[in-house]
């Protein structure tokens, strides 16, 4: 949503290209604080804001006590502008990759478990499963396509312990290729 209001492309981890790297130093620093000297420093005060938004954020300064409906809709809006605030400083290179992706996966967690309407099917490790088995599907065939349609069939039509049995089936069978084809 931010991406797309800002011009910024949301298919990536950098909002921006390579040479708009000004426009999240800019947004990091204006909306944000994070002006530190130093890399370090600017590391330290990107990783202080999301980690703000993930514990309190705007929801425990905004809401009022009693209010269920305004801190579950704060909610939405610190996990969406914690996930701007990482591509931001990743883009920046205030943080790493690994650190930004960390943050946005921890977001979508909590966006699963907070708000009801996630299917599993829509789940990101689910869904990063999926993708994987897919990427291996083309290197290998056979079992691998059948176990990606009973994983499929299951969470479009299985109870939750079903959906975690063929879900552990199929990562145990993605192991094993893994390791048989790095080999």
């Amino acid at each position: 949503m931010y991406s797309r209001i800002n011009g910024a492309c949301d298919a990536r981890l950098a909002p921006h290209g390579p040479l708009l790297v000004s426009r999240s130093v800019g947004m990091l620093y204006h909306s944000w604080g994070v002006e530190g000297r130093g890399r370090e420093v600017r590391h330290g005060e990107a990783m202080q804001v999301l980690d703000w938004l993930g514990r309190r954020g705007h929801r425990a300064e905004l809401a009022e006590p009693g209010d269920r409906e305004a801190a579950i809709d704060l909610l939405a809006w610190d996990i969406a502008r914690g996930v701007n605030v990482a591509r931001h400083a990743y883009h920046a290179q205030y943080i790493s990759a690994e650190e930004a992706w960390t943050h946005t996966r921890g977001a979508a967690r909590a966006a699963q478990e907070s708000f009801p309407s996630w299917e599993p099917r829509e789940r990101t490790d689910n869904r990063a499963l999926v993708a994987r088995a897919e990427r291996l599907h083309e290197e290998v065939l056979g079992e691998t396509r059948q176990a990606i349609v009973a994983f499929e069939g299951v969470l479009q039509n299985g109870k939750l312990e079903k959906i975690e049995k063929q879900r552990r089936k199929l990562a145990e069978m993605l192991d094993r290729i893994d390791r048989e084809f790095r080999l």
